[in-house]
């Protein structure tokens, strides 16, 4: 089943007022004072963070997936993060899970590759 990671970038002038400051979402990034996490699926998170200075956040450095049954991040995630993929049915639904999630977020814009 073919799946595609989508990128995501803050929108200009992005009001993230309703993201609970969360100093301890650090380990995403140390700069990070706000943010929250949200299931995936299974043991799979997403972990957003936001630093005070919101033009350094890219969603490579404030989005972690992480594997909570390893404490790991989900190396299978970040193995295909810039190519479409044939993969199996649990990394399919993680990348579901979370290109809908970015995607309502309302201070979130996908990247297009022509961007």
């Amino acid at each position: 089943m073919p799946a595609k990671i989508k990128r995501f970038r803050l929108k200009p002038n992005a009001d993230i007022s309703s993201v609970p400051e969360n100093s301890h979402l650090s380990f995403v990034n140390k700069k990070a004072t706000r943010g929250f996490w949200k299931p995936l699926r299974g043991s799979v998170d997403v972990n957003i963070a936001f630093p005070e200075d919101l033009s350094e956040w890219n969603d490579f450095e404030y989005v972690l997936v992480l594997d909570n049954d390893f404490g790991q991040p989900y190396l299978p995630f970040y193995s295909y993060l810039n190519r479409e993929i044939n993969c199996f049915k649990f990394l399919a639904g993680v990348v579901e899970e979370y290109n809908s999630l970015m995607e309502s977020l309302p201070y979130m814009e996908e990247v297009k590759e022509n961007d």
